[in-house]
């Protein structure tokens, strides 16, 4: 059933020096939202200037999403999901994917420990679950892969660089009573503060949309609400000064 990761030593190698990275996973009223951004920095095998790539990190089948953070094992891990969760009849269910998410960290694990003789480190990985808003967060640094139910629907879950300060906004602003497409707003622009303040480890964005009319994942223009961040930053500064008016004219 799972197909062999190839050049994995190589790959690895590559991957080793990767940087923590920004995501959000965001159940609405009306469906689900899962975003990254898209940076990475590896140090070439030789010499020791960082290199920034950006490459996505965000993928789907069907009604399921996933994406991942961390170390090494993230990228080899998604590999493995890629080939083996496909959900294109929608007949894989919440307990079946996340089986698949259980055994592709052990098979990823294994196969670095056989390669490699350093420490795994530890990567992180979400599973979004669109039909029954179900959240798992699986930690991959070990050979069992612990997964865990990312319960309550009130507040957002933030995998990767997730004391960065921008993850504010989303703590902040967030509601499940909240739309699809106010959620790609509220993650473009979380994703796009954090790059503000980290550029060198949050870059880029892709966003995954789940909708219930739909009944599965779809990516959306992530550079139009890259590019919207703007004018949230000058609407939310006109609000300041529309509360501030009103204010003054009572006193």
């Amino acid at each position: 059933m799972f197909a062999h990761s190839q050049d994995l030593s190589s790959r690895i190698e590559e991957q080793e020096d990767r940087l923590v990275t920004y995501q959000l996973t965001l159940r609405g009223r009306d469906g689900m939202v899962l975003a990254s951004d898209q940076c990475e920095n590896t140090k070439p095998q030789y010499g020791d200037v960082r290199v920034k790539n950006l490459l996505r990190k965000v993928f789907f089948s069907g009604g399921f999403a996933w994406a991942y953070s961390g170390g090494a094992l993230g990228p080899i891990f998604a590999e493995y999901v890629n080939r083996n969760l496909v959900d294109d009849n929608g007949i894989i269910s919440d307990d079946d994917a996340r089986n698949i998410f259980e055994n592709c960290g052990k098979l990823t694990y294994a196969e670095y420990m056989s390669t490699m003789t350093g420490p795994a480190g530890e990567s992180v990985a979400v599973l979004a679950c669109g039909k029954s808003k179900r959240i798992f967060r699986a930690t991959i640094s070990s050979p069992m892969t612990a997964i865990e139910v990312v319960s309550g629907p009130g507040s957002p879950c933030i995998t990767g660089n997730r004391y960065n300060l921008a993850a504010f906004v989303a703590t902040r602003f967030y509601s499940p009573e909240m739309s699809v497409e106010e959620l790609c707003s509220l993650a473009a622009y979380s994703i796009r503060a954090a790059s503000d303040l980290e550029p060198n480890y949050v870059d880029g964005l892709d966003v995954a949309v789940y909708r219930d009319s739909v009944g599965k994942f779809e990516f959306v223009d992530s550079d139009t609400y890259w590019r919207n961040t703007a004018n949230t930053d000058k609407e939310l500064r006109n609000s300041f000064h529309a509360v501030s008016s009103s204010l003054n004219s009572h006193t």
